[in-house]
Order: C-alpha cells, then structure tokens, then sequence
C-alpha cells in the first residue's frame, strides 16, 4: 500500500494524468463557430477574403496555402448595431478563419474564431487574447459570416 501511495504523490508530482474514455480535457481552442462547406479550400479561402472585404474588414493575414484568413482588430459596431451596448473593450474584436480540406472529401471544414481582449493594456498581445462567449455579439456575426462564406465559395 505504501508503494502505491508513493507512485501517485510521484505521478501527481509528474504532472501526469489519468487517460481513459472519461478524462479527456475540453478543446481549449474551439472555434468560436465552424462548418462544413461544400467547396474546396481555395474558393473557401477567397470567399472568407471576400467576405472581410465586403464588411470593410483590413486583413491582418491571408494567406491560402496555409488555409488561413485573419482581420486586424475592428470595432464590432461597424457590423453590427446591436453591438454598441457593450462596452467598447468588448466590441474590439479580430477573426481568424482555418480552412482545411474534409478528410471524407466532402469539401472544406471552417473553423472561425472570434477574439478579444478582456483587459486593455495598451497593447496589442495574442497572450492576452481570448475567445469570445457564445453569446457576444461576435459569435452571432461569426455565424452570420460563416454563411456568407459558404455561398459564396459554392458560387464560385
């Protein structure tokens, strides 16, 4: 019994933890919202350029062989009315939007995270950063942006 006791305190001490079907850890990354699109990456890639270009958006990154868009920070209220009744560390958001092709072939998975930061420094730090809440007026947008994404990729 001893011998047990002392191999947990040392696993514990490890830093190890138990597996299983039960113990997996929450995604600590999940996008804010993501879909499947039925269109390759690329019309996928350059629809979600478009669709940052359409709501007046600056691109931070676009990169398409890496399957990633990113906007610079922007006041969520240009997009978004509704948005003005919070407060405006709230509404200073930016997206990021994976593309990646469907592993069964089914077209383009879209993941689009939507950040923020809670505590304004002064400065800009992806440190500081973090995703919004599910019920922010950013996830909305996100939602309605990932809509846009998929027509527009489909009409391409």
């Amino acid at each position: 019994m001893r011998g047990a006791g002392a191999a947990l305190v040392l696993a514990l001490a490890a830093g190890c933890q138990p597996s299983g079907p039960n113990t997996a850890a929450p995604r600590r990354n999940a996008p804010t919202i993501n879909a499947l699109v039925d269109a390759a990456v690329q019309p996928t890639i350059r629809a979600a350029v478009r669709a940052l270009g359409d709501d007046g958006l600056t691109l931070r990154r676009a990169d398409e062989d890496a399957g990633v868009v990113e906007s610079e920070y922007f006041d969520l209220a240009t997009v978004d009315p509704h948005s003005e009744s919070y407060p405006s560390e709230q509404r200073f958001v930016r997206l990021r939007i994976a593309v990646t092709a469907d592993t069964m072939g089914r077209g383009s998975l879209v993941d689009l995270f939507v950040f923020y930061q809670p505590y304004q420094l002064g400065m800009e730090s992806r440190s500081r950063e973090r995703l919004v809440p599910r019920d922010h007026p950013g996830a909305a947008y996100a939602r309605k942006l990932i809509e846009r994404i998929a027509k527009v990729a489909l009409s391409q």
